[in-house]
């Protein structure tokens, strides 16, 4: 038993819910331990059955895709929605999505916008960008400029480089948002010294194209 793995097992026997769910974890992924299904899923239940919220998201997230544990649909979602009732943001924000798009869930279309609303309300950035996008596109919500530019804004003076680089591509391109490419520029820039590859990307392009800018991200790197 190399050392880190001895300091891990004594804080979870100790009562220490994000020890015992890292164990799990780690138990369940193989990762740093040897993977033993057992021993992972027992370490993180344990975790559950504490209260600790992220160990209830984990748990339920694991369920619904399988991963680690056998799929169980039902109870994933029992897990997942109670991790959500607690007011863990993280939660709030994936039930959303998976609600609104059918992925491991029955689809919900009105539920998902409610939970993906509120953990957006909660301070959740990648809430907030992700509603802002489905606004701004009508995609899974119906389109409504205002409200999605409202909630781009938000995300980018949170501090998101992503939502920085989204709003600058959306302004420069007049994709869902009046085009003004002054602000774009200030925006794509912001998002690229912040380190964002798509912003540099995107700025790398238009040093190589001339006026034209590349398209914005891809939905799949949204949320």
């Amino acid at each position: 038993m190399v050392e880190g793995e001895r300091w891990l097992k004594r804080a979870a026997i100790a009562g220490y819910v994000n020890a015992m769910s890292e164990l799990g974890e780690r138990y369940l992924d193989g990762n740093g331990l040897s993977r033993d299904r057992e021993k992972g899923e027992e370490w993180l239940r344990n975790a559950v059955a504490a209260n600790y919220p992220y160990a209830i998201d984990e748990l339920g997230q694991r369920l619904l895709d399988g991963k680690g544990l056998p799929r169980d649909q039902e109870e994933g979602e029992k897990w997942l929605r109670k991790a959500a009732q607690l007011g863990y943001e993280h939660s709030m924000y994936k039930l959303g999505l998976r609600l609104l798009d059918g992925n491991g869930l029955t689809a919900s279309p009105q539920e998902g916008r409610r939970w993906l609303r509120r953990a957006a309300a909660a301070g959740y950035v990648k809430a907030m960008s992700e509603l802002a996008s489905r606004l701004l596109d009508g995609r899974g919500i119906p389109k409504n400029q205002t409200d999605g530019e409202n909630w781009l804004r938000k995300a980018v003076n949170a501090g998101d480089a992503a939502a920085a680089c989204e709003l600058g591509i959306r302004l420069l391109n007049g994709d869902g948002l009046k085009k003004n490419q002054q602000e774009g520029e200030k925006w794509l820039r912001e998002a690229a010294d912040l380190g964002d590859a798509t912003a540099i990307d995107a700025l790398a392009g238009k040093s190589a194209q001339g006026d034209d800018y590349p398209g914005g991200r891809d939905d799949g790197d949204m949320g």
